[in-house]
């Protein structure tokens, strides 16, 4: 989850990630409720195996995200270095977890 002050966000909002090294991204839609928080919800299903989309996260350096709010306007969050190694490290503890409840 993230949150991002002053946003809104519904079913249609959408986040692109960017990875390091290649123009690949991943797009991603708003998994949570509609809100106006500034909470964007990922969501992936514990399944085996793990979903790529998910995998690619923890494998690849996210240099950007790009959120769409529900009015289409886009806030950009380019990570720094420090931020790249604690989010590869986050998900690489959601995996392990999920691997725990598999």
């Amino acid at each position: 989850m993230f949150s991002i002050e002053g946003k809104c966000f519904d079913d249609a909002s959408a986040a692109s990630v960017f990875f390091e090294g290649t123009r690949v991204k991943s797009n991603f839609k708003n998994s949570g409720t509609m809100n106006c928080d500034g909470l964007f919800h990922f969501t992936f299903r514990n399944t085996n195996p793990l979903p790529s989309a998910f995998t690619n996260l923890a494998t690849k350096k996210i240099t950007a995200i790009r959120f769409k709010d529900n009015s289409n306007k886009e806030t950009g969050v380019i990570l720094t270095a420090e931020q790249q190694q604690t989010m590869t490290s986050l998900i690489n503890c959601m995996i392990n977890e999920a691997k725990k409840q598999q």
